[in-house]
């Protein structure tokens, strides 16, 4: 929808024109949906910091007879009877740990799990404009 009905069908003449008709957009999509925002702020004291990637295991380029995915440019090494399914990768952001699963009879079974660090550079960048979260 966003595609659709902002991005290609309206003319912006500066960034401060995309910001005004975007608040617009989110408005108009709030009210189409009847979403109602909550009264009270939600509890974060307990959020983990997470991304999930889904992944198809392929052929590892660099060895031979061994599977891998590719998460943010790196290369996790799977076993190669996995090669052709797919898999669901958690960074978990807090522990920085990178844990790697498959569902097998609708359960999530671990392959792997490995140290997984946010890059230093992101990390200083995050802290520096004040964007890093207490819990990193």
């Amino acid at each position: 929808m966003f595609a659709r009905f902002f991005w290609k069908k309206r003319t912006f003449e500066d960034l401060t024109d995309v910001d005004r008709q975007l608040e617009w957009f989110n408005e108009s999509s709030l009210r189409y949906t009847n979403y109602v925002r909550p009264e009270k702020p939600v509890n974060n004291d307990n959020f983990i910091p997470r991304v999930y990637f889904l992944r198809q295991v392929q052929e590892s380029e660099n060895s031979m007879g061994v599977g891998s995915i590719l998460v943010a440019n790196e290369e996790i090494l799977l076993p190669a009877v996995w090669i052709n399914f797919f898999v669901l990768a958690e960074w978990n952001l807090t522990t920085e740990r990178l844990t790697v699963s498959i569902e097998q009879n609708e359960q999530l079974v671990k392959l792997s799990e490995n140290k997984f660090p946010i890059n230093k550079t992101t990390k200083k960048k995050l802290k520096k404009s004040g964007a890093l979260l207490s819990c990193i």
